[in-house]
């Protein structure tokens, strides 16, 4: 017979804990030490076991999943080390707002400071960036412990999710035998009874922790609407906001308050609110980024008052704002102090969704603004963008793929009901430069909160094997080359998931960064931050199985994203397009831009 071991019922209980308080998805590394761990979440019946051999990899894959679920996956590794390649994915959580359980198997306490292997000292190892950080101390099979040990979990998943979403971190040492067989003596009535413990204090119901509902307060909320009607030059500008946030609601909160004051409403495509299958908002002015690097349209339209959701990422309107930094400006948000400039008049915490809502009901019934509706303000914005999309149809006519015109077929091309995810760097910037609001309802994934371009392609995996839907992810060459591993993720899906890289041979946005029009920079100097590398993914692609195809043309880039989409599993499209084509284009273009707006009469001016 063989007997229960302490370890391993020790880790059983805590993983049975982990799935009562919500944990669905486990994603493990291979190791020794996190053995007992693995080997109760592989036989939970509850669970789903990723296997990820990069723990880099599979720390942004669980946040994809969170990402579209809201619910936070469990990580488990060995010791050493392994849990700090969970280091960069664990400050996007905290950034991002985006829940995480970390469960570090580690030696026994013996084994540090004296040149064990595998060793390192893993106590608050992700210092601040983590939520909570929990020691569980080497297994006791006292009940009371035992009911402790269940009690962690449960506020582990908790707090993860609020009330401010992040990362958990519980480190585990697991002193040997780690495997689940015998280890006391069959005499040992300890031993004989153990199990029976463990199994009657997990049939005990489980705390539930319910987290508060935090609304914006009411009389803040009439404050603002009574500051909107006093003024005629006013912004709703969004930012990016999480796709598991009640966007439906949000949406259509933004467009009663945007027609109750006739304000001009400015939304990143990572908004969720500019890919919508009724062409979006009928005020929206999408090409603002375009627009406010008129100095003409810019200099002419100084605002009165801001309602600002999510951080922009415009910099651009960063521009804007700086200009005007006397600007009344009221941001709404639930998590973050969301004001880069440290010129916002207040700051207003609590659901997005009821405090959009109760603001348009405000304006509507109680503080109806008398010159709205002679405000031509927004006849302004509306034509400016108009213009914008005009000069941006007509540069980027003709069949030669260009950055701006892989961009903007791309996002024409993304099937209803599926998953948009944008990567960082230059690519978040041209979506929203080239891609106007969509007619299909589509969810829009980024990673804003870090803003940093590692395990994307793992995250978009994370994402569409969470939702079951079909995805697209369209980044950069070097953001590919930084999660090149990603492919292996990817290749296991059975649903679409379209791979886009747009090949321009490196970094390209330091091109449009102060630093390239330095005198004293010259393109030898410039390519140790564009870091050029003459590469192509066709071999990577078949390396990991997936499907590739290289397009040249617009009529190419269509026809490989139709068949993509309605394929299964992953598929690369790679597009190369000149290396300084980037630059060149936005100069062009925003040139043009510039050009279009000048030549107007600005009524509002």
């Amino acid at each position: 017979m063989t007997l229960p071991n302490l370890l391993t019922e020790w880790a059983w209980l805590l993983i049975d804990s982990f799935a009562r308080a919500g944990i669905r998805d486990v994603i493990t590394s291979p190791g020794g030490r996190s053995t007992p761990f693995v080997y109760a979440a592989v036989r939970h019946q509850q669970l789903r076991v990723h296997d990820v051999i990069d723990e880099r990899n599979a720390a942004f894959f669980a946040l994809g999943q969170a990402r579209v679920t809201g619910r936070p996956s469990l990580l488990i590794c060995t010791s050493g080390s392994a849990g700090a390649h969970y280091f960069p994915a664990i400050v996007e959580a905290g950034a991002s707002f985006t829940p995480l359980v970390v469960l570090t198997a580690d030696r026994p306490h013996e084994l540090l400071e004296c040149a064990a292997p595998q060793t390192v000292d893993q106590k608050k190892f992700f210092g601040s960036h983590v939520r909570r950080f929990f020691d569980l101390g080497t297994p006791d099979a006292t009940p009371p412990a035992l009911r402790a040990l269940r009690r962690v979990a449960a506020q582990a998943v908790f707090i993860a999710r609020s009330p401010t979403p992040g990362a958990v971190h519980i480190n585990a040492p697991a002193r040997k035998p780690l495997e689940p067989c015998e280890s006391l003596a069959a005499t040992d009535t300890g031993a004989v009874n153990l199990r029976e413990v463990v199994r009657q204090i997990a049939s005990m119901p489980l705390v539930r922790a319910v987290a508060p509902r935090v609304r914006v307060d009411s009389a803040a909320l009439e404050r603002l609407a009574s500051a909107c009607s006093r003024f005629q030059r006013g912004l709703i500008v969004c930012g990016p906001l999480a796709p598991t946030l009640p966007v439906g609601a949000i949406y259509s909160a933004i467009k009663r308050r945007a027609a109750a004051s006739e304000f001009p409403v400015l939304a990143e495509t990572t908004s969720q609110l500019r890919l919508r299958a009724d062409g979006g908002i009928p005020q929206a002015c999408p090409a603002f980024d375009a627009v406010l690097r008129s100095e003409t349209f810019v200099g002419q339209h100084k605002p009165e008052f801001i309602l600002q959701i999510g951080v922009p990422t415009s910099s651009a309107w960063d521009d804007y704002l700086q200009r005007y930094p006397a600007c009344e400006r009221y941001v709404l948000t639930e998590h973050g102090w969301n004001d880069p400039q440290s010129t916002a008049t207040a700051m207003l915490f609590g659901s997005i969704a009821d405090a959009v809502s109760e603001l348009a009901v405000y304006v509507e019934e109680k503080h109806q603004n008398p010159r709205a509706q002679s405000s031509t303000w927004l006849g302004d914005f509306s034509r400016a963008d108009a213009l914008t999309w005009e000069t941006v149809h007509r540069e980027l006519e003709g069949e030669l793929i260009s950055e701006g015109l892989a961009v903007r077929t791309v996002v024409e091309h993304v099937p209803g009901g599926s998953i948009l995810v944008v990567g960082n760097s230059l690519v978040v910037r041209q979506v929203d430069t080239y891609a106007r609001a969509g007619r299909v309802d589509v969810s829009v994934v980024s990673q804003r909160g870090a803003n940093g371009i590692d395990g994307l392609l793992s995250g978009a995996a994370g994402a569409a094997h969470s939702s079951a839907l079909p995805a697209t992810i369209l980044m950069g060459d070097v953001s590919l080359l930084h999660d090149l591993t990603g492919l292996q993720l990817a290749a296991r899906l059975t649903t679409p998931l379209v791979v886009v890289v747009i090949n321009n041979d490196g970094g390209r946005i330091f091109e449009q960064l102060p630093l390239a029009e330095c005198g004293e920079v010259d393109a030898a100097t410039l390519a140790h931050w564009t870091t050029p590398h003459g590469l192509s993914f066709e071999h990577a692609a078949r390396l990991f199985g997936v499907g590739y195809h290289r397009v040249a043309s617009r009529t190419e880039l269509a026809h490989a994203l139709r068949l993509a989409h309605d394929g299964d599993g992953c598929s690369v499209i790679e597009i190369k397009v000149p290396a300084h084509g980037a630059v060149e284009e936005n100069r062009r273009i925003w040139g043009a831009v510039e050009a279009a707006l000048a030549s107007e009469v600005w009524r509002s001016a």
